[in-house]
């Protein structure tokens, strides 16, 4: 059993592996099995997994998708430059 502090820290984690293996532009379906998997051995509770993948509008059906293919159901855009940097509510992720 973990601690709350050390679900913190995995979920931290695992957001952060998220981030790793997005940065060529594509989620491979090896790479979402993988972090899953690793969401669970370290008993990342299920509804932080769930949500992170919600969050980030990802299910079983997207893997692989091409994050630049103008047609893919994920795809990353260029926001706009924010007239001025401002903060809202955590979404308890």
């Amino acid at each position: 059993m973990t601690s709350p502090t050390d679900e913190r820290f995995y979920t931290e984690l695992l957001k952060l592996l998220l981030q790793v293996a997005s940065s060529d532009e594509r989620i491979d379906a090896r790479e979402l099995d993988a972090l899953v998997s690793a969401g669970r051995r370290w008993s990342v509770p299920a509804a932080d997994i769930d949500r992170l993948t919600q969050a980030l509008a990802i299910g079983p059906d997207d893997r692989g998708a091409d994050l630049l293919d103008p047609g893919s159901p994920v795809r990353l855009h260029t926001g706009m430059s924010p007239s001025r940097i401002s903060a809202g509510p955590r979404v308890g992720i």
